[in-house]
Formats: structure tokens, sequence, C-alpha cells
């Protein structure tokens, strides 16, 4: 699963006053007619803290309210943000897109912005943001590029281990199973307790025809998330949707080797759901269904079952 928020602009995520000047910029100063680019900024800022600290029920968006932001984006449009001087203008426009999740326009305003200010200061969330697009948009290509040009502007670790674990799915998801296994070890070697990190070794192991170490990561995810919060959390999506069914197969696997009697046997069952769920609900053409079929087989004889009649 990839995690849609890494460092969100600092200046976003500073706790808000009574007096702040995210209160003070809730709302445009309009009667002044069109805005300095500094009362633009500071007004998107705002709202953006504001959306950020609102819950939302959209669990891609996570905790961005975004209906707000859709006259945020009239504003920036009216003041052609889109073709601003200013870098700050500029990837606010991508940033509020990006929540909107329109995801074609968004690339397009975030590559712009990069161009215009690689070296700013929201450059690095730029590029995590665009890269985001790019994964929703099931461009992984794009994606895994615009990762590596995030983490050449991170220099904290807990970002960069998220930045890595979010290039080794892209990198999955072009078939780059080595890659993506040589990306998420570089997630965990920085941040060892990062749960979502083991579940992803976990899914690439079992795709590259490794089932025990699959299981040795997925039960290591499992102590680190015994509540699996970190496959349900917020800022959590996974691309395809259908992916997460994989991810509930390895969860119950592990949770059935540390388990006995007939509460293992349950976790083996619900492994095989997970499964035959994924299988059921995956594009035809997608390069995993043979490694899920040999998946089911492997549990159906560990569980003596006979597999369903077509």
């Amino acid at each position: 699963m990839r995690r849609a928020v890494a460092a969100l602009l600092l200046l976003f995520a500073l706790p808000a006053r009574a007096d702040s000047i995210w209160e003070k910029a809730k709302a445009p100063p309009v009667a002044k007619g069109m805005l300095t680019n500094d009362e633009l900024h500071r007004y998107v800022a705002g709202q953006l803290h504001a959306a950020r600290m609102s819950k939302a029920t959209d669990p891609i968006a996570g905790a961005q309210a975004t209906a707000p932001l859709v006259p945020v984006l009239d504003t920036l449009v009216r003041h052609d943000a889109a073709t601003s001087k200013d870098p700050r203008i500029r990837f606010d426009y991508g940033f509020i897109l990006a929540r909107l999740r329109k995801c074609s326009q968004a690339t397009v305003a975030l590559e712009g912005a990069l161009k215009l200010g690689s070296e700013h200061p929201f450059a690095q969330d730029g590029a995590f943001e665009l890269a985001i697009c790019y994964s929703l948009l099931g461009k992984h290509a794009d994606e895994e590029r615009a990762y590596l040009v995030a983490l050449d502007l991170s220099d904290r670790p807990t970002h960069k281990s998220i930045i890595y674990s979010n290039l080794a799915e892209s990198r999955m998801a072009q078939g780059k199973l080595d890659e993506g296994i040589d990306a998420v070890e570089e997630a965990i070697a920085l941040e060892p307790d990062f749960a979502s990190a083991r579940y992803n070794l976990a899914i690439l192991k079992d795709r590259a025809g490794e089932p025990f170490g699959a299981l040795d990561a997925a039960k290591q995810a499992v102590q680190l998330d015994p509540e699996g919060e970190y496959l349900d959390g917020e800022g959590v999506f996974f691309e395809p949707a259908y992916e997460k069914y994989w991810y509930y197969a390895l969860r119950d696997l592990a949770l059935a080797e540390l388990t006995v009697g007939s509460e293992r046997v349950n976790h083996l069952l619900a492994a095989l759901v997970a499964y035959r769920k994924w299988l059921d609900l995956s594009e035809p053409a997608d390069r995993y269904r043979a490694r899920c079929l040999e998946d089911i087989a492997r549990l159906e004889k560990l569980l003596k079952l006979k597999p369903p009649k077509p």
C-alpha cells in the first residue's frame, strides 16, 4: 500500500492558534480586488491547513476535506496561477489540484512548478504529490521518476523511508520485483519499525516466488501493527484498489503462524478468501494472476480443500 502523506509541507503542518495566519487566511481579502502573491499564498496555505485538520470520508484523501478547496482553485485560476512566475503559487496550484484529485491537471501543474522551482523548499512535496497523482493515473514509470526526484530532495530519514516504500510499489507495478525489493529494504534500513514497508516487502517476496521470505516479512509487519492500522489507516491507498486483498491475505497467513488450533485454521481460510477475492477483482492482464493462482493452490493443499468448480 502507498502512503499519500510524506512531508506535506512543513509550513502547513504547524499547529494553528486562534490568532494564527491560518485563521486570518480562511478567506481572501476579495474586497481589495486581485491579491498579491503573498496574500494569495497565505490564503491557499490557510485553506490547505484547515482541510488537513478536517476529517474526510475519502480514504485516498485521508485527512483532506476537499469540498472547501473548490473555491480556492477558482481563486488560483482567477490569478493565472498556472503561469505564475512565483514558484510558491505554481506549487500551490498543483497541490490544490492534487488534493481535489484532478490528477491529470495536477501532473501538468506540478511538473511545471518543479521545472520553475527545482530548488524551492516546496519541491520535495511537489515531487511526492506528483508521484501520487501518477500512481492514481496508473502511470507507474512516471511515478517512479517522481519518487526518485523526491528522494534527491529529501534529507529526513522518515520521509525518505516513506518515499522508498512507495517507490518499491511503483516498481512492483511495472514487474521490477528485484528493484522493488531493493527500494523497500532501503526504507526498512532507514526506519526498521515502519510496518508499511514490512508489508510491502512481504508482497514483493510473495510475488517473487519467495513464500518463506514473504511470511517472515508479514510476521514482522503484524508484530509492528497488531491492529492492522497500516492497511486501513488514514492516508493509505491501494492502486489498483483490489491490491488490498493480497495484503490482507499475507496478514492472515502471518497471523496463522502466530496462532494455533481453530484460530490458525480460521486465519488460513481468511487468507484463502482474500487471495480468491483478489483474483476475482483483478484485471485479466494483471501480471500477478499466475502467482495468485499458485498461492491459492498451495493454501488449498495445506487445508486439504478441493478447488472450487469453475
